[in-house]
């Protein structure tokens, strides 16, 4: 490959899609917490010190509406903030 080419890295591009998902402050963060087991939304809450609920809902809903984590890593009883 030479130098200053770039690679075209359309809307399927795999890392183009990722990199959409993992973007933005506490996702990873919330990614990694998911991973492990379901968790309850309090649960994932005292583990990331310093996230807001609304930070966290919002993150928690994004992923769910990529599919991600649809039930597999949050609890059903995420009651806590009505999620």
């Amino acid at each position: 490959m030479n130098k200053g080419s770039k690679l075209d890295c359309g809307d399927e591009c795999p890392v183009k899609l990722t990199a959409d998902i993992i973007e933005g402050k506490w996702m990873t963060l919330v990614i990694r917490e998911l991973l492990p087991s379901k968790k309850r939304y309090s649960e994932i809450q005292r583990a990331l010190v310093g996230i807001s609920p609304k930070v966290l809902t919002t993150r928690l809903r994004f992923l769910q509406e990529k599919k991600n984590y649809h039930a597999n890593g949050i609890s059903d009883d995420t009651t806590d903030n009505g999620i």
